[in-house]
């Protein structure tokens, strides 16, 4: 069977439509295709007032939407896990410096750092390595480690060349300085 879609006037498929108990025959009047437009361009529009709106229902019962959001989770793990993987495609950079966040906090460090922090200290550093000078920031490094009592906030954190944070490992900088075979031996630092 097929049935002409009222917005498009294309003659679909049954199946190409939803189910609407509501209307004559069982069957929306639009196409799912135009459904799905529709949405999509409504939330495009209305997108500060729909997060607004978010917002207020979220602090009117915080533990409801956290619990709503659990169960929803649970029942949708497929469609939860495309979104955490879309979203972690997106914000490869906001992903990184969550997971240094995380890490840290479980290893019992002070402090965290926003994705911006980390960016504009890269971007002072015009986007080299703050030890060496030289190669191209890959890595975030503590520059007191955190094994030896240091924190996690942004000043005590360096970008750094795989082989600087390589070799520096978890020495404080007066002591990888002080190796006989220390590759940033001659270098200047950014203190």
């Amino acid at each position: 069977m097929e049935k002409t879609c009222n917005r498009c006037n294309k003659k679909k498929e049954i199946g190409l439509f939803y189910k609407n108990p509501n209307v004559a025959g069982g069957i929306a009047h639009q196409c799912k295709d135009c459904v799905k437009k529709s949405a999509k361009s409504f939330y495009i529009k209305n997108y500060n007032r729909l997060k607004e709106e978010r917002k207020v229902r979220y602090w009117k019962d915080p533990e409801g939407a956290i619990n709503k959001s659990v169960v929803w989770g649970k029942k949708n793990k497929d469609k939860r896990k495309l979104i955490r993987d879309r979203w972690t495609i997106k914000n490869k950079f906001s992903k990184s410096v969550m997971n240094r966040n995380w890490n840290a906090k479980k290893l019992g460090a002070n402090g965290s750092f926003t994705a911006e922090e980390l960016l504009k200290k890269i971007t002072e550093l015009e986007k080299r390595c703050g030890y060496c000078l030289e190669g191209e920031p890959y890595t975030i490094d503590h520059i007191l480690p955190i094994s030896k009592g240091g924190s996690n906030y942004i000043d005590n954190i360096m970008p750094a060349c795989l082989k600087c944070n390589g070799q520096k490992r978890d020495y404080t900088i007066k002591d990888w300085l002080k190796l006989p075979n220390c590759y940033n031996k001659n270098k200047t630092l950014i203190k």
